[in-house]
């Protein structure tokens, strides 16, 4: 992102003290205060305030007092992946999310591009910003800590991080919260199979250990060391957390026979037209393996949207503790594509190969 106040003090500071002060007082030309500057980029994080649409059919969000507009290609996601804008714009409720309605309140980054335009009637500055990215987020709460307490009985559902009660939202609408949300009958207290505590927005993701792998809940004892994301919301009167993820520092694989790869962060910047820097960062494990497990970790784009593959590269992995290794994958690509909106991730052992989920890639200005 670029620094402006950066830039605005060496400018300063190339100025002597008389040609500062002519420049501050000097009123600009006709042709200088006529000329309208070429498109800037924007990018901006904040409140998201409301939104609307023009009587042109223009799609619109106000982001700490600045009118963003939407297209078709405006790339939107949340924390659970990619939104429609119909999806963005919906004033359901977010389950225990007390502002609102939907995402209101809560808080929002753009990147995209601002095109000045004439003066209005009043001699007013205009200029239309659009937006190529968009994520929507509700309270960006964070808890870390230990667990205090760990119980998913039918007469005991309490998952308590130093003190805070701690809900993990379902990931569809028909799995179950952690604790599990009671049922009777095998309906909700909705009357539906569908889970109170489900958006589409807004939803959760297993429990992961410190390399990314699934654990199972229950194993997770007093005393492990924990880091949570959500809000801080009310259920059913009572303030409880509101997580979509949940990573522990300790717990037992889901699949602990199974050879896996994951991805943890992947991050890219475009440099020019013709490069980009990639970086993706991970784990590997290996069932075999005791002292660390070792391997190469294939990065690539899957073919997608009428795009071909394309193959970026392969990174060592580390051997770390156990049956578990680290790899980073950062490099500098010649490409003309662009930044990928996903990647995906392959490793190969004992002559199986096992791929990532596909995840998506946070594009970073400079």
């Amino acid at each position: 992102m670029r620094n402006f106040g950066k830039s605005l003090l060496l400018t300063t500071a190339l100025l002597s003290p008389g040609l500062l002060a002519t420049t501050v007082m000097t009123t600009p030309t006709p042709a200088f205060s006529q000329a309208v500057p070429g498109p800037q980029d924007v990018e901006i994080e904040g409140e998201i305030e409301g939104f609307d649409t023009t009587p042109a059919g223009v799609h619109r969000m106000k982001i700490m007092g600045v009118w963003v507009n939407m297209t078709s290609a405006t790339r939107i996601t949340s924390i659970s992946g990619d939104l429609s804008i119909s999806q963005l714009k919906s004033t359901d409720k977010i389950p225990g999310f007390t502002k609102g309605p939907g995402f209101i309140g809560g808080t929002g980054i753009v990147t995209g591009t601002s095109v000045a335009g004439p003066p209005d009637a009043a001699g007013n500055p205009t200029g239309i910003v659009t937006a190529d990215t968009i994520f929507a987020d509700t309270a960006e709460n964070v808890l870390l800590g230990t667990v205090r307490k760990n119980s998913n009985t039918a007469r005991d559902k309490w998952f308590d991080i130093e003190g805070s009660k701690v809900i993990l939202l379902p990931s569809t609408s028909t799995a179950n919260s952690y604790p599990a949300y009671p049922k009777t009958n095998g309906l909700y207290e909705n009357g539906s199979s569908t889970h109170p505590l489900y958006d589409e927005r807004y939803k959760g993701s297993p429990i992961m250990n410190a390399y990314g792998f699934r654990i199972k809940p229950v194993s997770i004892g007093p005393g492990t060391f924990v880091a949570a994301e959500g809000h801080y919301g009310m259920v059913n009167g009572q303030k409880v957390f509101l997580a979509f993820t949940i990573e522990a520092d300790a717990g037992e694989l889901v699949n602990p026979d199974a050879p896996a790869v994951s991805i943890q962060r992947a991050q890219c910047r475009q440099r020019d037209a013709n490069s980009i820097d990639l970086e993706v960062r991970g784990s590997i494990h290996n069932p075999n393996a005791t002292n660390g497990a070792t391997g190469n970790v294939n990065i690539f784009k899957p073919a997608l949207d009428g795009v071909v593959r394309a193959d970026y590269g392969t990174a060592a992995a580390v051997a770390d503790v156990q049956t578990f290794g680290v790899y980073d994958y950062d490099a500098r690509i010649t490409t003309t594509l662009g930044c990928p909106a996903k990647v995906r991730a392959q490793y190969t052992v004992n002559g199986q190969t096992v791929g990532a989920p596909l995840t998506d890639v946070e594009i970073r200005i400079d």
